[in-house]
């Protein structure tokens, strides 16, 4: 089934065969690319990262393990609609839908009792010196009056640029050592080792990080929580947010927070009264330098920045396949041997 974007729709995706894929790994010639792993479980999103798996932001797990952990481990949102707890995308029995498209991908829940949707689009951004995915989170009111909400959302566990996919699978309680958030109150965490892990008689300093950026459609930067335990509490599964429960979402996002010696998180925090809808826009990625990430985060990111990015990458993509499409008549003319449609139709898709 297509909807009118020509997506393909996924209905109660949690319910079905497992499957795993990729975003399309296209950032232009002046893009920095990112991979992005995804199952549909969750929120889909499983492991993205730079280069390779030792380059990961969210930590990577083969595809039969994030089938498992990608509830738990994955994007998460938290909400407090009218004093009311409601975490999205974790009820198998609440309907919700999954939509690829060719440059993107959706998720939606609908929570009839509450009387709101809950829509998260993921894309990768396209042309800027530093790769990034994109994760924008719409909540609507379907219901007439207006709803007070509290929103977390982000991950549970962001790793810091430099850590490795064998120091997270062999020594990972060591490596915590060398983990830092910087800048968290500045609403700009930049999350990098205090030094380089190498065993090495050197010791020598870490100038890219990994990041995270939250801001309204105004472009006004959201308050973050980088430290699970503020958020967790003694829940060390990270399946319950315990403060959150008992506290207003912008008063624990001011408590102090312990920003190094343990693996960070990243939520962005917010309270509106919403009478239509409220979006959050959120980058996380990675940057060669502080410096870099700045000038990114400072560069006016506001919904209409967010929108033609958005457009930027449908048609790089509407490119791609036209190439790929005149190559693959290119090589039908000039080939030797007959070549099987079916064959070029794969190949197209």
């Amino acid at each position: 089934m297509f909807d009118n974007k020509n997506r393909f729709v996924i209905e109660n995706y949690n319910k079905q065969s497992c499957f795993a894929s990729f975003l399309p790994g296209i950032s232009g010639i002046h893009g920095t690319p990112l991979w992005n792993f995804y199952v549909n479980r969750g929120q889909a999103i499983c492991s993205f990262g730079s280069e390779n798996k030792d380059h990961s932001i969210m930590e990577f797990y083969p595809a039969h393990q994030s089938y498992q952990f990608t509830k738990t481990m994955g994007f998460r949102t938290f909400l407090k609609v009218d004093g009311t707890f409601y975490e999205p995308f974790v009820d198998d029995d609440m309907p919700h839908k999954m939509y690829i498209g060719m440059n993107e991908l959706e998720i939606e829940e609908t929570n009839e009792a509450l009387g709101i949707k809950v829509n998260v689009l993921y894309y990768t951004m396209p042309n800027e010196r530093l790769g990034g995915l994109v994760r924008t989170v719409t909540i609507t009111n379907l219901a007439g009056a207006k709803k007070d909400v509290e929103v977390l959302d982000g991950m549970p566990a962001l790793l810091p640029y430099g850590i490795a996919l064998k120091d997270m699978k062999e020594t990972a309680q060591t490596t915590k050592a060398w983990m830092q958030v910087e800048d968290v109150n500045e609403k700009l965490p930049y999350y990098r080792v205090r030094i380089a892990l190498a065993d090495a008689a050197e010791v020598s300093e870490v100038e890219a990080g990994n990041f995270m950026v939250s801001v309204n459609k105004n472009g006004e930067k959201l308050p973050i929580i980088a430290d699970p335990a503020l958020l967790f509490d003694y829940d060390t599964s990270l399946t319950k947010p315990v403060n959150f429960y008992k506290t207003e979402v912008l008063a624990l996002a001011a408590e102090h927070q312990l920003c190094a010696n343990q693996v960070p998180a990243g939520f962005a925090c917010a309270h509106e009264e919403i009478t239509d809808s409220y979006t959050i826009y959120s980058v996380y990625g990675q940057a060669g330098t502080k410096e870099l990430f700045h000038t990114f985060a400072d560069a006016g990111l506001v919904a209409a920045y967010f929108a033609r990015k958005k457009m930027m990458r449908s048609s790089m993509n509407l490119q791609t396949r036209s190439q790929r499409q005149r190559q693959i008549q290119s090589s039908m003319r000039t080939a030797s041997r007959p070549i099987l449609t079916t064959s070029c139709v794969a190949d197209i898709r």
